[in-house]
Formats: C-alpha cells, structure tokens, sequence
C-alpha cells in the first residue's frame, strides 16, 4: 500500500516528536535575535492597510476592523 504524504508526515512526526522538540528549541535558543528582529517588523495589513507587528498579522486579519473595512473610495459610492 502506498502512503500519501500526510500520512508519511503524521507518522514521522509521531515517531520522532521527542526529537523534533529538542530541534525546534535549539533553532530558537541560537537565533534568538534574529527572531525577535523579524517578528518585530512592521508589515502593512494587505485588507485595511494599517501598521502591524510581524508576528501579530494573522490575529490583526481576524478582528471586526479588518474584516469590516471598506477602502475609503468604494463609501462615496454607496
């Protein structure tokens, strides 16, 4: 039987998590300030075109604000 990806992946992950973990924490640990530099960036909202940090854009696209915003030329034609 053939196993797609996922399941390759599911299964992988499942065998070496204990691994993986320890991976994931030495990335974090050496590349601390390049981390903390990238989240830190301001990016502009693609929808609303307001100013948000990096790491908070997708909780910023899932706020009523967002969502709701109507880009200033299409309110004169309603």
């Amino acid at each position: 039987m053939v196993k797609t990806n996922t399941e390759y992946n599911k299964k992988y992950y499942e065998e070496n998590k204990e691994k993986i973990r320890i991976k994931q924490a030495e990335y974090r640990v050496k590349n601390k300030e390049k981390i903390l530099i990238k989240n830190g960036e301001k990016v502009v909202c693609k929808k609303c075109g307001k100013f948000i940090r990096n790491d908070n854009i997708n909780r910023h696209m899932k706020t009523a604000k967002c969502l709701n915003f109507i880009p200033s030329g299409l309110i004169n034609e309603l």
